[in-house]
């Protein structure tokens, strides 16, 4: 803040701000720390009175699971009649975020078992290719032997996906029930 906004500031206004933003409390301090350099220091009272009623907006379950969604840190102290609601929402939105982690990291896997797959398919055509072409029975022996080896691999890597691919689809299935707030 400049010394004209810390001069000018209207407390309690601050206080809401800061609460209905999901700030913490000690959010003040800061304001002291910025405005004290100016010799202006806050009114703790007016903005604790703001504070309290931005926190009782902020401390809904709906931003309880926004914030859970989003796999952001539960660092607020709602007031006590807000806090159970707002902490039962906040971990089903977190479950979601942690699901959602789990299916990405799940989703990269199988991005990379498809890319290992293209890469063994055209390895085993270039083999066969030159297999058509190899005219000494120990080179031909040799490619043989890589290609079933390739294939070995693929069959593998198939394998890696479709285990991947089920567990993919229970994580979906485990995510479903939290994919939206439920109030009752």
């Amino acid at each position: 803040m400049s010394e004209s906004e810390c001069i000018n500031a209207n407390w309690s206004l601050i206080g809401f701000q800061d609460g209905v933003n999901g700030r913490p409390s000690s959010r003040l301090n800061e304001h002291n720390n910025t405005c004290s350099k100016h010799g202006i220091f806050p009114e703790t009272q007016e903005y604790m009175i703001g504070y309290q009623d931005g926190i009782r907006n902020f401390c809904t379950p709906e931003r309880g699971y926004e914030q859970g969604k989003a796999g952001r840190a539960q660092e607020i102290q709602c007031p006590d009649d807000l806090k159970v609601d707002f902490l039962n929402a906040y971990n089903h939105g977190y479950q979601y975020y942690l699901i959602t982690q789990d299916i990405r990291k799940i989703e990269s896997r199988i991005k990379k078992h498809n890319d290992r797959l293209s890469s063994i398919s055209r390895e085993i055509q270039r083999k066969e290719f030159s297999l058509e072409r190899a005219d000494d029975k120990g080179e031909r022996a040799k490619l043989i032997n890589e290609i079933r080896h390739l294939r070995d691999n693929q069959r593998r890597v198939e394998n890696d996906k479709r285990r991947d691919e089920r567990e993919l689809s229970r994580k979906k299935s485990a995510r479903y029930p939290y994919s939206t707030l439920v109030i009752y």
